[in-house]
C-alpha cells in the first residue's frame, strides 16, 4: 500500500524540509498545493513561466524520490 500526504499540511516548513521528513516516515507519494484555498507555499505555479525555477524545483523533487 501506498501513503501520500498534502503537503499543505506541512505549509509551515520549507519544501525540501517536508520531503526529508516524509522520507524519513516511509510516505510514497505528496500532493502539492498549488493555489487558491490550499495556497502554494511548495509549489507555485509562476515557475512554470521560468525554466531555471521549474529545474530547481524537478531537482528538488527527484533529490528526495524514494527508491523501491
Amino acid at each position: 500500500m501506498k501513503i501520500g500526504v498534502f503537503t499543505l499540511l506541512l505549509s509551515q516548513l520549507p519544501l525540501e524540509s517536508v520531503l526529508q521528513k516524509l522520507k524519513t516516515l516511509s510516505i510514497d507519494t505528496v500532493e502539492l498545493g498549488t493555489g487558491g484555498f490550499p495556497g502554494d507555499a511548495h509549489c507555485k505555479l509562476s515557475m512554470l513561466d521560468n525554466a531555471a525555477e521549474l529545474k530547481e524545483f524537478q531537482r528538488t523533487l527527484a533529490d528526495h524520490a524514494r527508491t523501491a
